[in-house]
């Protein structure tokens, strides 16, 4: 069989490789012979496996595919694979364009009766991923006698068996058996794409494409990844060539470490040059990312039992560990050497205990006294030493500003201007009131002239005059009131005798009229001169009674006035003559101040329509430009000043680590933005009070630290990862003061 093989693959085959693998096919029953007849094959277990990678077999679904491949012939032509990569195509197009319109439908998902929807979508889904695999293999000429249920890493999911397709010569057949799976699942998402941008929102089709989009998107992720066994890796596996990568990556890794421990006899792990190159990287990224996930994993899950059932939730934890971990725990307490052997592996001879003693000796003491840097690492933000807001201190428009984002500007230096123009207005308008009222004031404090005591002098003679006027006016007017009582009496006696004549000819004429000696007309002509001098009687008496009703108001009127007016003009000449009252000069001035304050307050607002920077910095609002033409108010931000010469930054550092943090000691910060450059500082402050950050678990306190930063390289808002150098401790004691804490609080509160 040996030289079969060196002959067919041109190159050699050592007997212990020849031997074990003689070894394997006699414990599969694929071996024919006397030993092989004398054991039987062990029939295979439907649950293979650890909790950590579970098989459960389901059924042989050989002669299903058998019966189904020949309706599938589509699915395994150029014309299928073209209209797929179309529509896969099609699909990634409208998911980059609709990205957002996807992630708001995503969010309408997320309740109880989608995440069931969810999960028999995903179980559909799976299902035909895995078909996919069998009924490829099945397509090349394979045989496929196993499906089932898969837990891996916890995950559920659906596996098949097609080892067969390891018994395709071609390679490009076992490639294609290893990614179908994946990309008629890929196709299924394209297709629900299609679907979900085609049909109205809302409607059952809508809603059961945005599910395959989610289920399938994230499980295509998931499955694609070559660092855990599924679709991923095997394709890479199938790719390299290299069965049984993942294994035999580890058992390299494992051999390049045991060799490098000084006075080791392991030999180099057997292995061409390409599969050591293949066996180095993806060991180092398998294994890194399989610690990553477990104790990832492994990490919520504690916390997750220990914060609901404290000791208790510690205890099923431990217990979890111990089941998932029982192999490696079997093989260290049944047989320690030869787990730790390996490892540390010093030879034989009578020497072997003594260099045994001596290592453990040396590790010993560097672990206690080799002392080690004790770092307290944390978050941290950049935030100036100083800044200034430049509000407006007045309501206008604003008209100008002068800087912008970024700019460095100086103290003093204008930053924006409000239109002043109403207050310039209202100004103008003051000042000439207070023009008029110190005019006002110089004219009280200056007394009464020559000329107006003249003036005045002046009034009281031409209100004397008008006065004796008046009275004359009066007089007179009594003399004519006088005469014309004594017409009207008269007039109004002649018209009462005129009246009693006429009434006694009526009567007169009324009694003949009855003797018949007068006629009627005779008669009504007498009635007729009896009312006729009736009225006359009437207007005279009125006439009397108005002249004797008239009172002369009018004269008497013209007096009063004339009186008054001459008893005002000698109180203005008293007061011109007196001068003028202190109050009122006191009155005029407080008036004058008033104006004053006015003007002082307008000439104020003018001066803050310019906005000037009240300190050396760099503008830190964004596009400041945009607020010219707005309407501002008195407090409203306008641009905002960074004094950055110097700058501070809060670290953010847990409440378990801040004990170890004194004020002096030495830092350094990496930011994100200058990942090639260190800035160093001193701690100068440690909050007094905790703080809650939701990204960040438990109580944090804020350590600052203040750096000159002369390039004005480190802006506000910046961030990265400080590192506080808090003396230094021995090997030992910085994994104690871990433990220390974890069993002195954390596990003291548990019980």
């Amino acid at each position: 069989m040996r030289e079969r093989t060196e002959r067919e693959l041109g190159a050699a085959l050592d007997e212990a490789s020849l031997v074990q693998f003689v070894e394997r096919l006699e414990r599969l029953g694929l071996m024919e012979g006397e030993k092989s007849g004398k054991t039987a094959p062990a029939p295979r277990r439907r649950i293979r496996g650890s909790l950590l990678y579970l098989r459960l077999g389901a059924f042989d679904p050989n002669r299903l595919f058998d019966r189904i491949i020949p309706k599938l012939g589509f699915f395994f032509t150029p014309q299928f694979l073209v209209l797929s990569a179309l529509v896969i195509a099609a699909a990634a197009a409208i998911t980059y364009s609709d990205w957002p319109q996807i992630l708001h439908a995503y969010s309408s998902l997320f309740h109880f009766r989608s995440l069931v929807f969810a999960y028999f979508t995903l179980f559909v889904i799976i299902a035909a991923h895995e078909f996919a695999h069998g009924l490829t293999c099945k397509h090349f000429g394979g045989e496929v006698h196993e499906i089932g249920f898969l837990l891996i890493y916890f995950e559920p999911a659906f596996y098949c068996n097609v080892s067969d397709a390891w018994l395709f010569p071609e390679k490009s057949r076992r490639l294609w058996v290893t990614f179908a799976g994946g990309y008629f699942e890929f196709f299924l998402w394209g297709l629900a794409t299609l679907a979900w941008r085609l049909t109205e929102p809302g409607t059952a089709v809508n809603s059961l494409s945005l599910m395959v989009m989610l289920t399938s998107g994230f499980k295509i992720l998931f499955n694609v990844n070559p660092l855990i066994k599924l679709d991923g890796y095997y394709l890479l596996s199938d790719f390299l060539e290299v069965p049984n990568l993942r294994k035999r990556s580890f058992a390299y890794l494992k051999n390049c470490l045991q060799r490098l421990i000084p006075g080791s006899h392991v030999e180099a792990m057997g292995a061409s040059p390409r599969e050591r190159r293949i066996f180095l990287a993806y060991g180092l990224l398998a294994g890194t990312y399989s610690y990553w996930l477990l104790s990832m994993v492994a990490l919520w899950f504690g916390q997750f039992l220990v914060a609901r059932y404290h000791g208790f939730g510690f205890l099923i934890f431990i217990t979890t560990l111990g089941v998932l971990m029982r192999d490696s725990l079997k093989r260290l307490f049944k047989k320690p050497a030869a787990v730790i052997g390996p490892i540390f592996h010093l030879g034989s001879g009578p020497g072997r205990r003594w260099r045994a003693v001596g290592w453990l000796s040396a590790v010993a003491a560097l672990s206690i006294l080799l002392p080690l840097p004790l770092k307290v690492g944390g978050e941290f933000k950049i935030l100036p030493d100083w800044n200034a807001d430049v509000c407006a201190e007045v309501d206008g428009v604003m008209k100008e500003v002068y800087v912008e984002e970024g700019q460095k500007v100086h103290r003093g230096q204008p930053l924006a201007e409000i239109s002043d123009r109403d207050y310039r207005s209202e100004l103008e308008k003051v000042q000439s009131d207070i023009a008029e009222k110190q005019a006002k004031l110089a004219e009280l404090e200056r007394g009464p002239t020559a000329q107006e005591v003249a003036v005045a002098e002046r009034d009281i003679e031409t209100a004397q005059a008008r006065e004796i006027y008046a009275s004359a006016g009066y007089r007179e007017a009594e003399q004519i009131r006088a005469a014309s009582l004594e017409r009207a009496s008269t007039a109004m006696a002649e018209a009462q005798d005129r009246l009693n004549y006429a009434l006694r000819d009526l009567s007169r004429y009324e009694q003949l009229f009855k003797d018949g000696l007068v006629s009627a007309k005779r008669l009504d002509d007498a009635r007729e001169e009896v009312e006729v001098d009736k009225k006359q009687l009437a207007e005279k008496r009125s006439e009397l009674e108005m002249l004797t009703s008239d009172r002369l108001a009018k004269a008497q009127g013209d007096v009063a006035l004339s009186e008054k007016e001459q008893a005002e003009a000698r109180a203005r000449l008293g007061k011109l003559l007196a001068g003028t009252r202190p109050e009122v000069i006191a009155q005029a001035q407080a008036a004058l101040e008033g104006f004053y304050a006015q003007e002082q307050l307008l000439e104020d607002h003018i001066r803050h329509c310019t906005l000037s920077s009240p300190t050396e910095g760099v503008i830190a609002t964004h596009r400041p430009r945009e607020m010219v033409g707005h309407y501002v108010k008195k407090g409203d931000l306008i641009v905002k000043v960074d004094e950055l010469a110097q700058v501070q930054a809060e670290i953010t550092v847990p409440e378990s680590e801040v004990a170890d943090v004194h004020v002096g000691e030495p830092l350094v910060l990496k930011a994100r933005a200058f990942p090639g450059q260190d800035f160093s500082g001193k701690v100068t402050a440690i909050a007094p009070v905790a703080s809650a950050d939701p990204a960040l678990p438990g109580k944090q306190f804020l350590v600052t630290t203040t750096l000159d930063n002369p390039g004005l390289l480190l802006k506000s808002d910046m961030s990265g990862n400080a590192k506080i150098y808090c003396g230094r401790r021995s090997l030992v004691g910085l994994i104690g003061r871990k433990l220390s804490k974890t069993f002195r609080v954390e596990f003291w509160s548990w019980w």
